[in-house]
């Protein structure tokens, strides 16, 4: 739906900014399609109110045609727990202070649509409803009747409505849809949904409805990320200051080179996350563990985030010497950070159904396959000094995973000690060890976006300059066995 809005809003010649709510990665690679810039998520839990207006007024700033569609996520009112909206799409729209479109499942049913539309409505009165869509109706008669219960239920506009056509849908799998880069001819997909969307939607009067004045425009950076980054917190121009690296955020004066696992198996990363390493004073540069031997020259730092590395197991396992040269990093003390897929490629390996493919063999566990995908809001606390923060310091993340280590982390080789965000507190609430941490090395199924704590990159950043001022000398094989 989203994505065909885009097209269609980008085919008229608007400049269109696309935004995610929550923390998906692989719905912004089919928004950023649509849209031929990159999509960035708005999370209203990773992420604190002040946050949320500077990333989406700075997105947005600019521009006579630019248009910004945000898609949400699960229902309106959907968050951290039954109770508590918090991260779900309507919080992040009273933040921003923006009207919504919602989109109504109007199969099999008619007027019982403008039943749950009118609730919409009324539950949270601090959301402002512009109008509506109608997703999988039947016919003209189907659409007509729906549409005449919602417009009288509610008093605001139908906008536009899509059939209930397979040819509009997208193949799943375990952890969702497809990728964008895994659809098959999904330029021809974008351009079918942009017609039918153009031809069914009222684009101007959706427009119009959702036009209006932006107090976020313009929003300040956040003080924290201000004072990292050196900047005027106004207008966010950094303030001349070279004086060293480390964790103050100033810009070192040889920029760090890391190497950050870019290809099919390794897809999910923020692109703020990025940015806010450059900004920093990195140089983030792309490689590949499938098609790469070696890494980049002169890496201070690896960083391998997200992906499906189980559905390209037997190519990773067979490209011995991309294994060997990040192997080979972490006997020297590099400083290596994975994130879930990432902790996968540095376990002994991948075992899916009774076939083991052999990784990395930095962390002391297989991977196993699990039978359903584990997906969650965390809080996780940092259980010793790692290359991204001290020793008790507390982060806000997401898991979203299938598989599992086996055995389960030690207590002395655990990155974190986690617990379920909206999890009952007290003594019987269900803390678990995630992840291994060892010298220069931090993985976990935990992951982070940078911008709910910025201390986290500034800290990876000092830590490759210091890597690579100082590179350590190789230490005994055996300690990362």
């Amino acid at each position: 739906m989203t994505a065909g809005l885009i097209a269609a809003l980008r085919r008229r010649g608007f400049d269109v900014r696309p935004f995610k709510v929550g923390p998906d990665y692989i719905d912004p690679g089919f928004l950023t399609r649509a849209a031929g810039s990159p999509a960035r998520n708005l999370d209203g839990w990773l992420l604190d109110a002040p946050t949320l207006r500077w990333l989406f007024a700075r997105r947005t700033a600019g521009g006579a045609t630019a248009v910004a569609v945000i898609e949400g996520m699960m229902g309106l009112f959907d968050g951290l727990t039954g109770g508590d909206d918090t991260g779900s799409t309507a919080h992040v729209a009273r933040v921003l202070e923006l009207p919504v479109v919602v989109v109504l499942d109007a199969s099999r049913a008619s007027r019982s649509v403008a039943a749950v539309a009118r609730g919409c409505q009324v539950f949270d009165r601090r959301v402002r409803i512009a109008g509506w869509i109608l997703n999988r109706v039947a016919g003209e008669t189907h659409r007509r009747w729906v549409t005449e219960a919602v417009e009288q239920a509610t008093r605001r506009p139908v906008l536009g409505s899509l059939p209930e056509d397979q040819r509009l849908a997208l193949p799943e799998r375990h952890l969702g849809l497809l990728q964008a880069h895994e659809a098959h001819a999904l330029g021809r997909f974008l351009a079918r949904l942009a017609h039918e969307v153009e031809q069914r939607f009222d684009l101007a009067r959706l427009l119009s409805s959702t036009r209006g004045p932006r107090t976020g425009a313009g929003a300040a950076m956040p003080s924290r990320l201000a004072r990292l980054l050196s900047c005027d917190g106004a207008n966010g121009v950094r303030r001349p200051d070279e004086s060293g690296p480390g964790a103050s955020g100033r810009v070192p004066r040889s920029r760090p080179l890391i190497a950050w696992a870019r290809d099919q198996a390794f897809t999910f990363h923020y692109a703020d996350n990025i940015e806010l390493l450059e900004a920093l004073g990195a140089r983030v540069v792309p490689w590949s563990p499938l098609a790469d031997s070696r890494l980049p020259e002169r890496t201070a730092a690896v960083v391998l985030g997200g992906g499906y590395p189980e559905l390209y197991a037997p190519a990773l396992a067979e490209n011995r010497p991309a294994l060997e040269a990040v192997r080979a990093f972490a006997l020297r003390g590099g400083p290596l950070y994975a994130e879930c897929g990432g902790l996968m490629y540095l376990s002994r390996g991948i075992d899916a159904a009774g076939i083991r493919h052999r990784l990395c063999g930095i962390v002391p566990a297989w991977t196993r396959m699990m039978g359903r995908a584990r997906v969650a809001y965390v809080r996780a606390v940092s259980l010793r000094d790692t290359i991204l923060a001290p020793r008790g310091t507390i982060v806000r993340g997401h898991e979203f995973h299938t598989s599992s280590l086996r055995p389960a982390p030690a207590p002395d080789e655990a990155a974190y000690r986690v617990e379920d965000a909206g999890a009952s507190a007290g003594p019987a609430a269900r803390f678990r060890l995630d992840g291994y941490c060892r010298r220069g090395v931090l993985a976990s199924y935990v992951h982070l976006n940078f911008l709910a704590d910025p201390r986290l990159a500034a800290h990876l950043v000092g830590s490759a300059c210091r890597a690579q001022a100082s590179p350590r000398r190789a230490v005994a094989d055996a300690q990362l066995k």
